[in-house]
């Protein structure tokens, strides 16, 4: 097969309703479809649809003929043509075709990236092409923010930094290290970039920091329930055991699309079946033990769909160190905040009681959490308060017997007595 290629600026062939004279079809390759949404929403009147071919893989891909049209009220269908010159028809390099929505407030929708591949200078039909809000689709790369889902990448022309669903046109700027884009609208919206953090700027208001998305590492393991299945995926294989393991498929892996809120998409085919995987970043308590996971991964095959959980419980408490908010429901003293650590090296964790620090062992089990015996230092308590509250906090950190996830920066350890410690993070 044959790939279109590039061009360096766009030429297009499109809709000439109105027009008197006939004008006639062009030569070389061309790429047709149409756009659509299934809301049942009219789109704004000052719409514009942008349609482009992009060429090598992202997100150091590059536009290679691209087409823009004011809607002027006009309703979905949205009919495309795009010519690409016959003699980039031989590149080696990748194509993507991707359409879109913009209008002036900002709103932006999107189809899913689209891989080209043509057998000659015909015409590649791609179809009908469903408009999705850019918070549900892939678009260039993906960053969490606090709380906030940020996407930044290009859809025609301009960078574009899209923010909780708003989208802003960027230009970039010059600076002495990463890369920074200011928008064009003045609104004091700049985003900045030195991988693989960002900090993300929207109307003044700086956001946490933020951190890429990524695809899960590989191996990655996903179970589920009623009936029991589980979901294995490496660097060369994605391998699905159902009913119990009486049901076994092995298909080829494929890199998955990331989306502007974090979703990874696997698509792949063995040739009898085809399997797609969705691994959503969001806390996944299994419905068997109720231990929580990092991910909730559903998978479609054949049309049969099934839901669980992926990932490795520890990979929630790693990380970052917590502060400890609450004891068994009392709020912590505000100059001495317990703290604690969890350590992947030989499943360690650590922090301060109060006022001594400890160190000790954790071990996840099948259902819940313990810790071993502590090492703690012996400097005493000015404070008498402190000292009560180390004692009740190291207690209860012994009795541990599981942990709870109320969101990503939320963390309960929960006693056998239902006794909780809250901590943030």
């Amino acid at each position: 097969m044959k790939r279109l290629s590039s061009l360096g600026c766009a030429a297009a062939v499109f809709l000439m309703a109105g027009c008197d004279q006939p004008v006639q079809p062009p030569s070389g390759p061309r790429i047709t479809g149409s756009l659509l949404h299934l809301e049942r929403i009219a789109l704004p009147p000052d719409s514009t649809m942008i349609v482009e071919l992009r060429s090598g893989r992202a997100p150091n891909n590059v536009l290679v003929a691209s087409y823009s049209e004011a809607l002027e009220g006009r309703q979905v269908p949205f009919a495309f043509e795009l010519e690409i010159p016959a003699e980039s028809a031989e590149s080696q390099e990748p194509l993507v075709f991707r359409g879109g929505v913009h209008t002036s407030a900002g709103d932006l929708w999107l189809t899913e990236a689209v891989p080209v591949e043509t057998a000659g200078p015909g015409v590649l039909d791609l179809g009908e092409l469903r408009l999705r809000r850019s918070a549900q689709v892939e678009f260039g790369t993906p960053f969490r923010c606090g709380r906030h889902t940020v996407a930044f990448g290009a859809l025609g022309r301009h960078p574009r930094l899209i923010v909780d669903g708003k989208v802003f046109d960027m230009a970039r700027e010059r600076s002495a290290s990463g890369a920074r884009f200011r928008s064009l609208d003045d609104s004091e919206t700049e985003f900045w970039h030195k991988a693989p953090q960002a900090m993300v700027t929207v109307r003044g208001e700086r956001l946490p920091e933020c951190r890429r998305i990524e695809a899960p590492e590989t191996p990655f393991t996903a179970r589920g329930q009623e009936p029991g299945w589980q979901l294995r995926i490496t660097e060369e294989t994605i391998e699905l055991e159902r009913n119990y393991g009486t049901q076994q498929s092995t298909f080829p892996y494929v890199e998955p699309s990331v989306a502007a809120d974090g979703v990874a998409r696997y698509r792949t085919s063995n040739g009898d079946s085809d399997l797609e995987i969705l691994v959503e970043p969001s806390i996944c308590r299994d419905s068997m033990s109720g231990m929580p996971h990092p991910t909730t991964v559903r998978y479609t095959l054949d049309g049969e769909a099934a839901r669980g959980c992926g990932g490795e419980p520890e990979d929630l408490l790693l990380g970052d160190e917590w502060q400890v908010a609450s004891i068994d429901g009392e709020a912590v003293l505000e100059d001495a905040v317990p703290t604690i650590e969890f350590l992947a090296e030989d499943n360690r964790v650590a922090g301060l009681a109060s006022c001594n620090r400890f160190t000790g062992s954790f071990e996840l089990t099948g259902e819940g959490l313990r810790f071993g015996q502590f090492a703690v230092t012996a400097r005493a308590c000015i404070d008498p308060a402190a000292q009560d509250q180390e004692r009740r906090f190291v207690e209860l950190l012994q009795k541990t017997a599981r942990f709870e996830m109320p969101a990503f920066n939320r963390l309960r350890l929960v006693t056998s007595d239902n006794e909780i410690i809250e901590a943030t993070r």
